[in-house]
C-alpha cells in the first residue's frame, strides 16, 4: 500500500514538473532597454554597439524583425544609423537581438568666438570664445558654412582670426553650421549704413544717390559684394541703376565700403499645392497637378516631418533670379482633413432645435461634403500625376501615400454623410411647456 501511494506521489510530482517545464518554454523572452550613444555600426555583421551614459556597452544584432526609427524616416534600416547618434533600444537578453532602435534628436550646442586653430588634414576648426573653454569641431559634408560674399563656401574659406558663430553636435563634435564674420569688422558704433541707387562706379569706388544726396564710397580688397543670387561678385558686377545698400566705416576723410549688397526686385508671394517627390536636407521637391516642379527650402527642422507622397499646400516667397523658393506657410493634406473634421465636430455640437437651425445645419453639412469631395479628388489627381512620372524607387512610397490619403478622406466624408442622414430623421424638438403637465 505504501509503495502504491509513493508511486502515485512520484507520478503527480513528475506530471507537475513536466507541466512547469512546458510553461517555462512558452514564456516570452526577457527584454531589456538601453539608452545611450552609438559607438560602432557594422553593416557587414549587422550589429550595432550602444554605450550608455554610465559606460555600459551593449552590442546588439540587427535582424529583419528589428524596427528602426531614424529622424525623418518611419521605416529606417541599419544604414541610417551613425556613430554618435543618441538612441533608445529594446532587445532580447537571451539572443541580444534588437527589437526596437529609436534615434533621438540631439539639441545642437551653440558657440561664438574666434578661430584659433585650423587643421586642413583632419578638417577641424578650434573656436575660442571670450569666456569659457575652446571647442574643436570637425567639418563634415553636411556642415553649412556661411561666408559673406562666398557662394558656396567651404573649409578653405575659414581663416585664423575670423569671428564665427557655430552650431554643433555636442556628442560627436561635428559642426552643423558655421557663420563667419570677417576679421577686424568694425563695431556697430563705427558702422554707417546707406541706401540708394548706383549712379557711378570706378575701379576703386562707387557712388550712391540717396535721399540725403550723392555719397561716394572707396572700396578695397576686403570689400565684400553680394548681388543675389550670386555671391561671387566684384565691383565690376555692380551696374549704374542698381539699387544697393552699403555698410561703410569712416576712415580719415573717406567712407570705406565694407559690404555692398545689391537689392533685388521685391520678392513675390504665391501659393502652390502639390505632392512631395523628394526630401533632401531642408529642401523638398514639390510637383503640382500641372507637372510643374518647385524646389522649396523649408524652415529648419520642418523637413523631418515631411515625407515623399505628402500633399502640401504652401505659401512661397521667391526672389527674382533665385532658383529656390522659401516656404513661409505649410499645410499638409492630413492637416487639412483634420481642419475639415473639426468643422464637422462644431456642426455636430451646434444647437439645432428650430426648423431654421436644422436647415442651416443641413446646408453646412452639404457644403462641407462638397468641399471634402473636391479636395479628395484634387489630392488623388495630384498623386496620380506624380506617380506617372516618378522613378521606380519612389513609386512604392507614393502608392502607399495615395492609399492612405484616399482612406483618410473617405473616413471624414463618410462621417459627414452619416451626420446628414441622421439629421434627416431628426425633427425639431418641442420645448416643454411651463406649468402643470
Amino acid at each position: 500500500m505504501k509503495n502504491c501511494v509513493l508511486a502515485i506521489i512520484v507520478a503527480i510530482t513528475m506530471a507537475l514538473g513536466t507541466g512547469t517545464g512546458a510553461l517555462a518554454q512558452t514564456e516570452s523572452p526577457a527584454v531589456a532597454e538601453i539608452e545611450g550613444n552609438i559607438t560602432t555600426v557594422d553593416t557587414a555583421a549587422n550589429i550595432v554597439t550602444i554605450t550608455s551614459d554610465n559606460g555600459t556597452a551593449v552590442t546588439l544584432n540587427v535582424t529583419d524583425r528589428t524596427e528602426i526609427e531614424a529622424l525623418g524616416k518611419e521605416s529606417a534600416t541599419l544604414d541610417d544609423l551613425e556613430v554618435g547618434q543618441r538612441v533608445k533600444a529594446k532587445y532580447e537578453t537571451s539572443t541580444m537581438n534588437a527589437l526596437e532602435i529609436e534615434v533621438e534628436e540631439v539639441e545642437a550646442t551653440k558657440i561664438e568666438g574666434e578661430i584659433t586653430a585650423l587643421d586642413s588634414a583632419n578638417k577641424t576648426i578650434t573656436i575660442t570664445p571670450k569666456q569659457g573653454a575652446a571647442v574643436t569641431l570637425t567639418i563634415i559634408d553636411k556642415t553649412e558654412i556661411e561666408v559673406w560674399g562666398k557662394e558656396p563656401a567651404g573649409f578653405q574659406d575659414l581663416k585664423l582670426g575670423d569671428w564665427v558663430k557655430a552650431e554643433y553636435n555636442p556628442i560627436t563634435k561635428e559642426a552643423l553650421e558655421i557663420e563667419v564674420r570677417a576679421k577686424g569688422e568694425p563695431s556697430l558704433a563705427a558702422r554707417q549704413g546707406f541706401f540708394g541707387t548706383v549712379n557711378a562706379t570706378t575701379n576703386t569706388s562707387l557712388t550712391l544717390t540717396t535721399k540725403q544726396g550723392d555719397v561716394t564710397f572707396t572700396t578695397d580688397n576686403n570689400t565684400q559684394f553680394w548681388k543675389p543670387p550670386r555671391k561671387d561678385v566684384t565691383l565690376a558686377d555692380i551696374k549704374v541703376g542698381d539699387r544697393a545698400a552699403v555698410l561703410a566705416v569712416k576712415q580719415d576723410s573717406i567712407l570705406l565700403a565694407k559690404r555692398v549688397l545689391v537689392i533685388p526686385s521685391k520678392p513675390m508671394r504665391t501659393q502652390v499645392t502639390g505632392t512631395v517627390s523628394k526630401v533632401e536636407g531642408n529642401t523638398i521637391t514639390l510637383i503640382d497637378k500641372d507637372g510643374n516642379t518647385f524646389n522649396i527650402e523649408l524652415p529648419k527642422g520642418l523637413a523631418t516631418k515631411v515625407q515623399v507622397g505628402d500633399v502640401l499646400t504652401l505659401t512661397l516667397l521667391r526672389t527674382p533670379g533665385v532658383e529656390k523658393y522659401i516656404a513661409q506657410g505649410l499645410l499638409r493634406g492630413d492637416e487639412l482633413r483634420e481642419r475639415l473634421n473639426g468643422f464637422l465636430e462644431r456642426i455636430r455640437t451646434r444647437k439645432a432645435d428650430t426648423g431654421e437651425e436644422i436647415q442651416k445645419r443641413a446646408k453646412d453639412l452639404e457644403e462641407l461634403e462638397g468641399l471634402l469631395q473636391r479636395n479628395m479628388e484634387r489630392h488623388q489627381e495630384m498623386l496620380q500625376k506624380v506617380l506617372d512620372k516618378a522613378s521606380p524607387e519612389a513609386k512604392q512610397a507614393l502608392e502607399k501615400a495615395r492609399e492612405v490619403s484616399r482612406y483618410g478622406w473617405e473616413q471624414v466624408k463618410e462621417a459627414v454623410e452619416n451626420e446628414r442622414e441622421e439629421g434627416k430623421s431628426t425633427g425639431p424638438q418641442t420645448p416643454p411647456r411651463k406649468g402643470r403637465p
